[in-house]
């Protein structure tokens, strides 16, 4: 939903904090910023500001977000509530598996395109936000199940998945 652009974004910003290098075997997160991976992002402005020792000013990372990821889930088309949840988990595990997740609650064609099947089978879904929740679980899941190494991230990516669906639960129009 248009509206909810800002709400979202800030509930974002706030679960993925500032800067960040995580060096741990195993986490391929790397340098980081307010959730921005610079290995996939290196021509980010931030990253520049960031080498100088500044803090990028929160519009860039704003813009950033909107671009890359509320956009590219078609985030002003999606039902408050269901837009921050689709978003939150773009900027956290990609926008394809975000997608593909939400058309997996939905029952469409997991395909990572929003059209206009997937649109409308979104507004006409019942208990959606707990449909995406149960499927975000499970891929987290399975990556423990795959990579057991990475058993030490399941906490934090579960009490993830319960506060955005609880926030996304209280944004619902």
């Amino acid at each position: 939903m248009k509206d909810n652009w800002e709400k979202s974004c800030d509930k974002v910003l706030e679960s993925e904090g500032g800067y960040q290098l995580t060096t741990l075997v195993g986490d391929s997160g790397g340098q980081t910023y307010a959730g921005i991976a610079r290995n996939p992002n290196p021509h980010w402005e931030g990253w520049e500001l960031i080498d100088k020792g500044e803090t990028p000013p929160k519009e860039i990372v704003r813009s950033f977000y909107k671009a890359n990821f509320w956009d590219k889930v078609r985030g002003d088309e999606l039902p408050a509530g269901i837009d921050y949840l689709v978003y939150d988990f773009a900027v956290n595990a990609g926008v394809g598996r975000a997608v593909k997740t939400l058309q997996s609650a939905v029952g469409t064609n997991p395909d990572g395109a929003i059209g206009p099947a997937t649109l409308a089978a979104v507004k006409s879904s019942t208990d959606l936000v707990e449909k995406f929740s149960n499927v975000k679980e499970t891929f987290y899941k399975g990556i423990v199940e795959r990579k057991p190494d990475q058993a030490r991230f399941i906490k934090g990516w579960l009490n993830r998945v319960a506060h955005v669906q609880t926030a996304a639960t209280s944004m619902l129009a």
